[in-house]
């Protein structure tokens, strides 16, 4: 909407990053080849899966979002010997991901390719999406597009600074 971004452009707003989103119409079938568990996490799981980002969200998809909501969302996270490992947060109706992630030292391993078998089981919607995904964060780009997943929409974070 380049009318609303010139608006916002005029009124000092700044650009900040850039945000891309994903959608696959249709889910694969994807086996779980470790333990994930639908969980609630307290706050000192919420530090732990906090660690695994890469980026930090958006507004709409962080922590406190999530938790405003919670009884609409699957916390899915995966262990390794008893230790969260990767986790998402979707929507438990639509699939939609606000947030995925794997620790850092345990990626490529099938952990993330587990946790979207796992949601993808676990939600009754046809098909799946992610959306605010920091374009910086070419490792997930490419998981998600690995699987199928297609970009479908180019948003724009703007700030004022008061």
């Amino acid at each position: 909407n380049e009318s609303a971004y010139a608006l916002y452009k005029s009124c000092g707003f700044e650009f900040i990053r850039k945000f891309d989103c994903y959608s696959l119409p249709e889910k694969q079938d994807i086996d779980i080849t470790h333990d994930v568990r639908i969980v609630t996490p307290d706050e000192d799981m919420w530090k732990k899966l906090v660690s695994f980002w890469d980026y930090t969200p958006s507004w709409q998809n962080n922590v406190d979002s999530v938790k405003a909501v919670m009884s609409s969302f699957i916390i899915a996270v995966a262990f390794e010997n008893g230790e969260p490992v990767g986790y998402a947060a979707c929507d438990k109706n639509s699939c939609s991901i606000a947030q995925i992630a794997v620790a850092k030292d345990k990626r490529r391993r099938g952990i993330g390719s587990s946790i979207l078998a796992f949601i993808g089981k676990n939600t009754p919607s046809k098909g799946m999406s992610i959306g605010n995904v920091d374009d910086r964060n070419t490792s997930l780009a490419a998981f998600l597009k690995h699987y199928g997943f297609k970009m479908t929409l180019v948003l724009h974070e703007l700030e004022k600074k008061l």
